[in-house]
């Protein structure tokens, strides 16, 4: 199993190069905004993150000052970005599993 480590590294990326367009407390930021403002949100209280679930669930689903749900626009779909990010989470989690049994 990768490390949580590796694992938020790799959310942070999937996030950066996802090509969508993430709304925060109303606003419409780019991919690489959203990532660069995650990994600085992150930076901030990274002792107190233990794991890639409590890193979606602290940091990257919801603005820590509004408590408003952050949002992210892929094509014509609209979702919750912490839903999105828990199926990444889940989909990166199976692939590794699945290729350290082979």
């Amino acid at each position: 199993m990768a490390s949580t480590t590796g694992e938020i590294e790799y959310l942070l990326s999937f996030v950066a190069e996802s090509g969508c367009t993430f709304i925060r407390n109303g606003k419409e930021y780019s991919a690489e905004k959203a990532a660069e403002h995650l990994e600085y949100k992150y930076s901030r209280v990274k002792s107190r993150i233990p794991d890639a679930d409590t890193f979606i669930q602290r940091i990257a689903s919801a603005s820590s000052i509004s408590k408003k749900p952050y949002q992210v626009q892929c094509s014509e779909s609209r979702m919750q970005a912490g839903k999105w990010l828990k199926d990444a989470l889940e989909s990166f989690r199976l692939e590794n599993r699945h290729s350290s049994t082979n």
